[in-house]
C-alpha cells in the first residue's frame, strides 16, 4: 500500500508539472487556441506582427512536382531567453511541489514507531519532467485574400546552437502571405507573431520543360549534406538546422548565408535547369535528357582548376564538388567563381551559371 502512495505521489507531482506541455491537459489547450486566435485576428485585421521573438524570413528553398511546388521556408526566431524563462518557472514549481511532498511524508513518518516502516520516497529528477518542447507555431497561408492552408506544430528543441528553423507546404506557383504565430505552449504567457510575403516560383514539371531560348536554371543551393529518411513524412514539422521533402524521402543540411568554405569541404550544389528537351528512344517509353555541365573555377577571370564534364539525365544538376587542385592541395583561400557551362545536346541549346564563393 506504501508503495502505491508513493507512486501516486510521484505521478501526481510530475503531472502538476507536466500538465500545461503541448498535448497537455484540455484546458490547456483551449487556452492555448484562445491566445493564439486572439493573434491571428489582430494581425489579420491591423497587419501588423509584434515579433516578440524576433522572427525573421532567412530564405526559400523549392522543389518541383507536377503541377505544385515543394516550399521549404527558413527562418530564424529567438526563442533560447524564453526557454530558460519557462525551465526557472518549472523549477520553481518542481521545488515547491517537491517541498510540500517531503512535509507530507515527514508527518506522516511521525506517525510510524518502526524506523522500517517509515515511508522512503526520492523526488524525480528535474531533467526527466522537463517538457520536450517549449514552443508552438502556427502558419496560415493566404494566396489573393483568401486562406489556403494553415498548419501547427511544435518547435524543437536541444542544446545544440540554431541556424534556423525550417517548415515545408505544397503551393501553386504564385504570391502568398504567411501568417505565422509563435506561442509560449508551456505557460501560455508570450505570444510572437510574424507576416512573411514569399513568391512561389513556377518551378513545376510542366514549367521545366516548357520552350525557351536559351537554357534557364533556378536559384543555385549548397547543401553540406542530404539523406535519405526512413519512411515518407506526411505530418507536417518544424525542422532545426535542416528542411525536408516529406514525399520524396529527404533532408537537406543547406549552406545559410554566403558561400563560403573550407578547401577541404565537399559541398554539394544543386539547382534546376529549365528549358531541355527530352526525347524518345526507340525501345524505351521514358523519354531521354542528354545535357552536358563543364565546371571550372575561376580566379581573376582565369581557370585555376576544371572538373570532368558531367552528364544529366534529369533536369535537376546535383553535384559533390572538390576544390582540390591536380597536385591534391586544396585551393588557397581567397575569392572565386564557379562557371557552368550547359548545354543540351538534344536541341543544341545552352545556358551558363556563375557562382561567386570563398574558400577560408
Amino acid at each position: 500500500m506504501k508503495k502505491i502512495l508513493i507512486l501516486l505521489f510521484t505521478l501526481l507531482i510530475c503531472f502538476f508539472l507536466l500538465n500545461a506541455e503541448v498535448g497537455g491537459a484540455e484546458k490547456n489547450k483551449n487556452m492555448l487556441n484562445k491566445i493564439v486566435e486572439k493573434e491571428f485576428s489582430k494581425i489579420l485585421k491591423e497587419k501588423k506582427e509584434n515579433n516578440i521573438f524576433g522572427v525573421k524570413y532567412i530564405k526559400s528553398f523549392f522543389w518541383s512536382f507536377q503541377s505544385n511546388v515543394y516550399v521549404n521556408i527558413a527562418f530564424k526566431a529567438d526563442l533560447e531567453q524564453d526557454v530558460k524563462r519557462i525551465k526557472s518557472e518549472i523549477e520553481t514549481k518542481y521545488n515547491q511541489a517537491v517541498t510540500r511532498k517531503k512535509e507530507i511524508i515527514a508527518k506522516q513518518n511521525k506517525k510510524i514507531k518502526k524506523e522500517e516502516n517509515k515511508i522512503k520516497w526520492e523526488p524525480p529528477k528535474l531533467e526527466e519532467i522537463m517538457p520536450r518542447t517549449f514552443h508552438a507555431f502556427y502558419v496560415r497561408i493566404f494566396k489573393d485574400g483568401k486562406l489556403v492552408q494553415k498548419y501547427k506544430a511544435p518547435i524543437p528543441y536541444d542544446e545544440k546552437p540554431l541556424e534556423f528553423y525550417s517548415f515545408g507546404v505544397i503551393l501553386e506557383p504564385g504570391d502568398y502571405e504567411f501568417y505565422v504565430v509563435i506561442a509560449d505552449a508551456v505557460y501560455k504567457k508570450v505570444v510572437g507573431s510574424k507576416i512573411m510575403k514569399i513568391n512561389v516560383p513556377d518551378l513545376t514539371v510542366r514549367a521545366l520543360m516548357k520552350k525557351r531560348s536559351k537554357l534557364l536554371t533556378s536559384e543555385p543551393v549548397f547543401y553540406k549534406a542530404v539523406k535519405q529518411l526512413v519512411k515518407e513524412n506526411k505530418l507536417f514539422t518544424v525542422d532545426k538546422n535542416s528542411y525536408e521533402i516529406g514525399p520524396v524521402k529527404l533532408i537537406f543540411y543547406p549552406y545559410i548565408g554566403k558561400a563560403a568554405f573550407k578547401g577541404t569541404d565537399k559541398p554539394i550544389l544543386a539547382f534546376y535547369v529549365l528549358g531541355t528537351t527530352p526525347i524518345l528512344i526507340r525501345g524505351s517509353n521514358q523519354p531521354q535528357w542528354n545535357v552536358e555541365a563543364k565546371l571550372s573555377v575561376l580566379k581573376d577571370g582565369k581557370a585555376v582548376l576544371k572538373f570532368k564534364p558531367i552528364t544529366m539525365k534529369n533536369p535537376y544538376f546535383y553535384q559533390i564538388l572538390e576544390f582540390l587542385k591536380k597536385d591534391k592541395r586544396p585551393l588557397e583561400p581567397g575569392n572565386y567563381t564557379l562557371k557552368i557551362d550547359l548545354l543540351d545536346k538534344n536541341s543544341r541549346k545552352k545556358g551558363k551559371v556563375e557562382i561567386d564563393f570563398k574558400i577560408i
